[in-house]
């Protein structure tokens, strides 16, 4: 870890030494003298949130990292509400019988194999969640 306490590019000073994080599997030394930063979401919903978004950013190079920070915000964060989004962008996220209650995750895995069996597409469905009913719907990973 290296003494500077500036964040590349952000020219504000940080408090450090709080914590001591070591990487434990770099043989080139590749990352010797990189910036860390902590993030505890146990105590910091922002903390989440940048997990989130991270994860999201990441999903396309590293579909396994991506999944693993999920299941991490999920554990801090649990969505309150599940749903199956079809290609068209609306999504199904209650029964019709049953409009004031929301589908919970086995509801809606399980609407979403039915409807991945019966589809020319099956790719045309994704599972998404939301924390609350003012949030954004977001894809599952």
């Amino acid at each position: 870890m290296t003494d500077d306490t500036t964040a590349p590019g952000d020219g504000e000073r940080l408090e450090t030494h709080k914590y001591r994080v070591e990487r434990l599997n770099d043989p080139e030394g590749k990352h010797a003298g990189c910036w860390y930063f902590v993030l505890d979401p146990h105590h910091d919903p922002h903390a989440v949130a940048a997990l989130r978004r991270y994860a999201y950013s990441v999903r396309g190079q590293s579909p396994a990292l991506a999944a693993d920070i999920m299941d991490v915000v999920r554990r801090f964060d649990p969505p309150r509400a599940w749903g199956v989004r079809r290609r068209d962008g609306v999504v199904i996220d209650r029964s019709g019988g049953q409009p004031e209650r929301p589908w919970d995750e086995h509801t809606a895995r399980a609407a979403l194999d039915m409807l991945r069996t019966v589809a020319d597409n099956p790719d045309a469905f994704t599972l998404v969640t939301r924390s609350n009913p003012d949030s954004e719907w977001e894809d599952t990973l």
